[in-house]
């Protein structure tokens, strides 16, 4: 009875051992892919920041639409 009761007791321990090392691995998954998502979103940015920029260098866009086109690409979506 005693080697039961000590075998329960183990694996209460294991059993939060395994919660606590589950609950890190998703907390830890959770920053790196955010911040994943993150730099994709950055980069994108810039990269439709370039493309105006040089439609208004070659005089393709005027000044105020690309003014305009820059601020609505910074403003976040409804759905982000």
């Amino acid at each position: 009875m005693a080697l039961l009761v000590t075998t329960l007791g183990n694996a209460g321990e294991v059993l939060a051992g395994l919660a606590i090392v589950g609950g890190l691995t998703i907390a830890i998954i959770s920053v790196v892919s955010n911040a994943m998502i993150r730099s994709s979103r950055e980069k994108r940015l810039s990269v439709v920041q370039r493309e105006i920029a040089a439609y208004v260098a070659e005089g393709t866009m005027t000044v105020d639409d690309g003014e305009r086109l820059m601020r609505a690409s910074n403003e976040p979506k409804k759905d982000e």
